[in-house]
């Protein structure tokens, strides 16, 4: 979850009045502040361990609330929730179709997810899943094999070159930014009392030259270092880090 999606559930839950919601949002509050005072190694790891600590808090609650919407952490959850409810399925078949089960952003599997892909795409031990209807599960094995195709022509695209990582990108511009402003800094560092000379002014001002040159640096660099916004392709993919 986002900073912004939990300070949101944080709103939500405080008008819920559960009694243990208070320890789990007092030390998330704490530990944001600490990170955003001192971004220190130990209070990043607090911070991560608040914020790990208060995602499970909700996700418990939401799934007392509504168990469909009860988050799986991931395959072996999955198999092991299918097979209590009746469908038959081995760890290598549902290794072999993960693609074909609908995740949340964080790889999570809903219920109602793992629910849908079993009556698509499995059998009941019991043959109570007779009635399912053969379009529905045609339509949905079209798109699957779909998506699946077009999940091997875009890493063929990335294997041929024509995308990059944001984060590779973004790393790049970092470092080219981090250099210009070296340059520009060291550009008024030598040439201050020169800049004074032609101007024919007084060389013992040159401090206050450096000074300023080196403020408007600064001022130009902030806006430089802004988030970029990146036009990516629209693709469909689960892949959501290339541009």
């Amino acid at each position: 979850m986002t900073l912004q999606e939990i300070q949101q559930k944080i709103e939500e839950f405080k008008t819920r009045k559960y009694d243990d919601f208070g320890i789990y949002n007092n030390s998330f509050v704490a530990a944001l502040k600490a990170v955003k005072e001192s971004s220190s190694t130990a209070n990043v790891k607090e911070y991560e361990k608040a914020r790990q600590a208060i995602e499970e808090y909700f996700r418990q609650k939401e799934a007392e609330i509504n168990p469909q919407e009860a988050a799986l952490k991931g395959i072996p959850e999955v198999l092991e929730y299918l097979r209590l409810e009746g469908w038959k399925v081995s760890k290598s078949k549902l290794y072999e179709d993960q693609l074909k089960i609908d995740k949340q952003k964080d790889g999570s599997i809903l219920r109602k997810d793992a629910d849908k892909y079993a009556r698509l795409c499995l059998s009941k031990l019991d043959g109570s899943d007779y009635e399912i209807d053969p379009f529905e599960k045609l339509k949905e094995e079209t798109r699957f094999t779909k998506e699946r195709a077009d999940k091997v022509a875009f890493e063929n695209e990335i294997a041929r070159g024509n995308y990059i990582l944001k984060s590779d990108a973004e790393q790049q511009l970092s470092a080219r930014a981090a250099f210009l402003k070296s340059g520009v800094q060291g550009f008024f560092h030598s040439m201050s009392t020169r800049l004074i000379e032609l101007a024919e002014g007084k060389p013992e001002k040159g401090p206050d030259v450096l000074e300023l040159c080196l403020k408007e640096t600064e001022e130009l660099f902030h806006h430089y270092s802004k988030p970029m916004v990146f036009e990516a392709v629209k693709i469909k993919t689960e892949e959501t880090d290339a541009v």
